[in-house]
């Protein structure tokens, strides 16, 4: 007998699924229905199980958490194999890597996309190619006759219908909620790309002037440039008129300290709730010392020119290229009748709006380098993004005598796909790589350095350089009897969403364990519990006050997806269980390090780590806290990056 597959999420019409799956299996004479659901909503997936249920449908339902996390993991290997490969395919007797060189850049755009970037937090189709290549691995170990389609995602829905249709199996589909008209709207290549033209053309000139003016007791001095998310910033020193880093402050100190000039270049991005008109107001601030500039202002109208005439040209040489790349090809990402996930990647890497943006970011910093001639070292957060990588074929251009520093700077998960880079790309051929690459601990650097990366110095982690007294301290003490689970939210909606609806799943009343959630400073919990429709007196849940820390001091257990806080959890002694869901990679900095963790994929799953944590041999604190030690350096001396940058004391 053949199954009947599933494939539905969150915006399913499920009173009309169950009658059509019925008749779909009284018309095939299938055995049952295997549901494989890629929602964020856990609550929602158990509803859908209970009305194919209550309509008499054999139902067993899939770990599709399971099933996509283990195909995140394949990515690891199979995204770089095809980018590699994509780079390296023959068109018209060139390289597509050398078809998208340009002079106005340094190098080639290839450089620049979001294939190269392999982002999971800003590329979705990444998530699509995990999705579907999680389904085919179920239809090759299942007897499969069927199979309904009814996601929102028409991504999604066409690949699962191509992969249908190259195994010969019938496949019906239905629609998801519609988007919105904006949404539709901006998903388009050409409006896309107009709308962000018109953004970058206006945050451009509302930064106008806000570049680096140097005081003349500069020059001569050795200057370092420092590149850095804005605005992140400590809000009681800005309040006084100072620039201070909120993740670098002490590694400020230490460079001031030493009498090197340090000029700071703020590249926008939306957190704590901040806007652009607030950045260039607290940019026109900072800028009065001279040290201080925003990146946009660097693009000016001569500049904004020239990313329309580039983006002309490389959109039309990539829809020359792009048509006539070997489908076999797209098959290292993605299965047979799959290869539009592959083809939407390479249309938004240059194709759509973030060609334009990679374009605006190779202009600003050409622009940038004509006023840091005299900086000898450049120093920016590592995650190979597009911006980064404008900055290196900028500067590998203009400027080959300055030393670019990137510092990993928070944690690394193997299920990151940006970090790990494949021979090819970091040989002489390939991406604009920075001089030196730094790790914020041991174990940062020993996974950096399986890539290729050599060497790989460590300098302390600035950011978590308050963990150094919680791991001086004497071990916390064994927990009261009732345990205190914490749910650290993550700075996702999606992937919050999840985790909380899996909790309120696991334990619609908190009767043998306390719990309290902490929301991310960007992405709170609060309106989700309440989306949710989850009364927190009733279900005896409370709200995490006060720092991350403070939540952890008290806590016994942490559910945490996507986050840094996992490493931290267990510098505080907890015990930590890292959650999978079909719709967000897992990228836990603990993926491969499963001895300090209990993975969950089900709600069930998550009842039977909280019960394991409680009964079961697990590590000991001396062990969680001795893993924490090797993964972040904490010498409040930093005493590593005085090495880095040559500031060693006498």
């Amino acid at each position: 007998m053949t199954r009947l597959l599933c494939v539905c999420d969150d915006t399913v019409d499920r009173p009309g699924l169950a009658g059509r799956l019925t008749a779909a299996i009284q018309a095939g004479h299938h055995d049952g229905v295997d549901l494989c659901y890629l929602g964020s909503n856990v609550l929602a997936q158990a509803a859908v199980a209970h009305t194919l249920r209550a309509a008499g449908l054999s139902v067993t339902v899939l770990e599709a958490g399971r099933l996509v996390d283990d195909q995140v993991t394949a990515l690891r290997t199979a995204a770089p194999q095809w980018t590699d490969a994509v780079g390296a395919a023959v068109v018209n007797g060139r390289r597509v890597l050398d078809w998208l060189a340009l002079s106005s850049v340094g190098g080639s755009v290839f450089w620049l996309g979001s294939l190269i970037e392999r982002n999971t937090f800003k590329s979705r189709e990444l998530l699509a190619a995990a999705q579907v290549r999680a389904i085919d691995r179920h239809l090759a170990g299942s007897p499969v006759g069927h199979i309904h389609v009814s996601v929102a995602w028409p991504l999604v829905s066409d690949a699962v219908a191509g992969i249908a249709k190259a195994r010969g199996i019938v496949c019906t589909r239905t629609g998801g909620a519609p988007q919105s008209a904006k949404a539709r709207l901006l998903e388009r290549p050409v409006a896309g790309s107009l709308a962000l033209l018109a953004r970058q053309a206006w945050w451009s000139f509302s930064a106008r002037g806000l570049r680096l003016r140097p005081p003349a007791s500069d020059r001569g001095a050795l200057p370092l440039l420092f590149v850095t998310y804005f605005p992140y910033l400590e809000r009681t020193a800005a309040g006084q008129g100072m620039f201070r880093n909120k993740y670098a402050g002490q590694l400020q100190d230490v460079i001031e300290s030493s009498g090197r000039p340090l000029w700071w270049v703020g590249l926008f991005v939306f957190i704590d709730g901040f806007g652009f008109a607030d950045a260039v107001r607290m940019g026109r601030r900072f800028a009065q010392a001279g040290r201080f500039a925003l990146l946009d202002a660097y693009l000016g109208v001569t500049g904004l020119l020239g990313v329309v005439r580039d983006t002309v040209r490389v959109w039309r040489r990539a829809g020359r290229v792009g048509a006539r790349l070997d489908p076999a090809i797209a098959r290292i990402l993605v299965p047979p009748g799959a290869e539009g996930v592959a083809q939407e990647i390479w249309r938004r890497s240059y194709q759509g709006p973030d060609l334009v943006r990679s374009l605006c970011y190779a202009a600003m910093f050409r622009a940038l380098g004509r006023d840091v001639r005299d900086a000898t070292e450049c120093l920016y957060y590592l995650e190979f993004q597009a911006w980064e990588q404008a900055l290196n074929l900028a500067c590998r251009q203009a400027q080959p005598s300055m030393r670019r520093i990137a510092f990993q700077h928070t944690s690394v998960s193997r299920n990151h796909l940006f970090y790990f880079r494949t021979a090819e790309e970091q040989g002489p051929d390939g991406m604009p790589m920075p001089d030196v690459v730094v790790a914020s601990g041991d174990v940062p650097a020993g996974l950096l350095r399986e890539t290729g990366l050599d060497p790989v110095p460590v300098a302390e982690s600035i950011r978590q350089l308050h963990l150094w007294s919680v791991l001086a301290a004497a071990p916390p003490s064994p927990r009261a009897d009732r345990p205190v689970l914490v749910v650290a939210g993550s700075i996702d909606r999606v992937e919050t969403t999840a985790l909380v609806s899996m909790v309120v799943a696991a334990f619609p009343v908190a009767v043998d364990v306390d719990i309290q959630f902490k929301g991310h400073p960007s992405m709170p919990i609060a309106p989700i519990l309440s989306a949710l429709g989850v009364d927190m007196a009733a279900a005896g849940y409370t709200l995490a006050t006060g720092t991350v820390g403070e939540a952890l001091t008290g806590a016994t257990m942490v559910l945490v997806a996507s986050s840094a806080v996992a490493v931290e959890a267990l510098a505080f002694g907890c015990d930590v269980i890292v959650p999978a869901f079909p719709s967000f990679p897992c990228l836990t900095p603990l993926a491969g390090f499963d001895e300090y963790c209990l993975r969950v994929y089900t709600a069930d799953g998550l009842r039977a780590a909280v019960h394991e944590s409680q009964t079961g041999q697990r590590p000991t604190v001396e062990a969680r806290q001795a893993f924490a030690r090797a993964y972040w350096s904490l010498d409040s001396e930093l005493s590593g990056w005085r090495r880095v940058l040559g500031h060693e004391r006498s």
